[in-house]
């Protein structure tokens, strides 16, 4: 299969989830009360930093196994570490009991935390499922179990509420069904060929563990940064302008964020296996980091910057007016969004060639800088302004990165983006326009968004022109003639 092919199949089965997601939120929302989400939201933030730490991080090195005993040992090191963590956990969940029903107020909240912890296996077996999924190039299993897991997660709290009546036990357990049916399909589809190779021999596990130390090291302590810069950014915003502007900016990043979300880890499942494939063929790796690159900036150029003119608008229109300054957040975070979609498959390189502790180090520079600029912005200027300090401290620093992660991998920037110059031009000019729409003739929103989609389908030509990857896709979907 075709990594366009490959790209489809992920994208369609992610996107089909978040559908559901979208579509089940506000039936539910009118059938749970706001402290039963609330309950289940306490148990999601409690259970956060043991599922970053569940593997110690190296069920993402089985896709970039050098053969399946290796991928055979990472996989029984990966599910040993999740039965320590679960076992840590239910003794600290046990030891706290008291302490939650009294801080909480809540007789419910210590049972369900304890059915949490316990879906770290069946959660740990889900996650180590897809990365073998992606190992294999199974990419069909992965896109299933997204589907059959959120239809879980979504649509049985309405079945559960029909039995149990309201409550949050009824709306806990569609997770408990989603994680538990998400890993009976990666155990049905490709546990047989897993266990095979499965190997829990102490001495080479350990073996194992002292190649690929840097992962729980350094890659699970980068992902601890990432959560902790999330949520200063949130403390900050409510210290300065209140409760509201952590509202803006949460409805910003997830209306804007979540599609980029999609498309990266479909990518990322794809080019992952094929980046270690290639790490010692130097050709191979060349043609993939163009392929890598191309793909990224073209799905992430036009679509987003032509949000530029018309976000206030849209988020507006689709949130309501008291959340316009979240379409002008969005405006200040598209420029980070667009350089996140290039460097995040890229990224992938950190692991193959057990870069880690440098891009650990990395991590720190990056959020201390940015957290420094966003905090100057809130203190000197306004919210916009802090988002602005923010983004003006990520972009060039990510753009550095990208040029080390190419530099690692000994492949040359000169002509990594076919085509573009024209493509840059094409969508500055489309940009342009849709402002002169805006601010000259006072066109509506419905009005902008039809010019965006014109200019979409001419961004569409132009990147099958300029993509052999979409081009090949299409003449075999039979779509185009060769």
């Amino acid at each position: 299969m075709s990594l366009a092919k490959d790209f489809m199949t992920l994208l369609s089965g992610r996107l089909a989830s978040q559908l559901i997601l979208v579509l089940s939120t506000p039936i539910l929302t009118r059938v749970y009360a706001p402290e039963h989400f609330g309950l289940v939201s306490l148990v999601s933030s409690i259970t956060q930093i043991p599922i970053i730490y569940l593997m110690g991080r190296l069920d993402q090195a089985i896709p970039q196994s050098r053969d399946d005993e290796e991928a055979g040992r990472l996989v029984g090191l990966a599910f040993s570490f999740a039965l320590v963590v679960t076992t840590l956990c239910l003794g600290l969940c046990v030891l706290g009991h008291d302490y939650l029903v009294e801080h909480y107020n809540s007789t419910e909240l210590p049972l369900i935390l304890m059915t949490a912890i316990a879906l770290f296996v069946p959660v740990s077996m889900s996650k180590i499922g897809k990365q073998w999924a992606a190992y294999r190039e199974r990419h069909a299993v992965t896109a299933s179990a997204d589907v059959v897991g959120m239809l879980c997660q979504r649509g049985l709290p309405l079945v559960f509420f029909a039995l149990l009546g309201v409550g949050p036990w009824a709306l806990f357990l569609g997770q408990v069904f989603a994680f538990i049916c998400s890993a009976f399909i990666f155990l049905n589809r490709l546990g047989k060929d897993c266990l095979v190779h499965l190997c829990l021999a102490p001495q080479q596990l350990w073996q194992t563990l002292k190649e690929y130390k840097d992962f729980p090291l350094y890659l699970g302590a980068s992902s601890l940064i990432d959560v902790s810069m999330w949520s200063l950014v949130s403390i900050l915003l409510g210290d300065f302008f209140g409760l509201a502007a952590i509202a803006w900016y949460g409805q910003a990043y997830a209306l804007l964020f979540l599609p980029i979300s999609l498309l990266n880890q479909s990518a990322s499942n794809i080019f992952y296996p094929k980046l270690a494939q290639a790490r010692e063929d130097q050709v191979a790796l060349n043609d993939l980091a163009k392929m890598m690159t191309n793909l990224s900036f073209d799905l992430g150029l036009y679509p987003l910057f032509i949000l530029l003119p018309i976000a206030p608008l849209l988020w507006g229109a689709l949130l309501g007016e008291s959340f316009q300054m979240s379409g002008e957040i969005a405006q200040f975070l598209i420029p980070m969004a667009v350089v996140n979609m290039t460097f995040s498959p890229l990224s992938l390189a950190v692991n193959v060639f057990h870069q880690q502790k440098a891009f650990f180090q990395q991590s720190l520079i990056q959020h201390t800088l940015r957290l420094l600029a966003f905090y100057l912005g809130c203190l000197y200027g306004g919210i916009l302004w802090a988002f602005a300090g923010f983004v003006l401290a990520t972009v060039p620093f990510k753009l550095w990165q990208i040029t080390w992660l190419l530099k690692l991998m000994e492949v040359s920037v000169h002509g990594l983006i076919s085509k573009a110059l024209i493509k840059l031009t094409y969508t500055a000019c489309w940009v342009g326009l849709l402002y002169f729409l805006r601010e000259v003739h006072q066109w509506s929103l419905l009005s902008l968004i039809f010019t965006a989609v014109v200019g979409g389908l001419g961004w569409l030509i132009l990147i099958i022109w300029s993509n052999p990857q979409a081009k090949s896709f299409l003449q075999d979907k039979g779509w185009l003639k060769s």
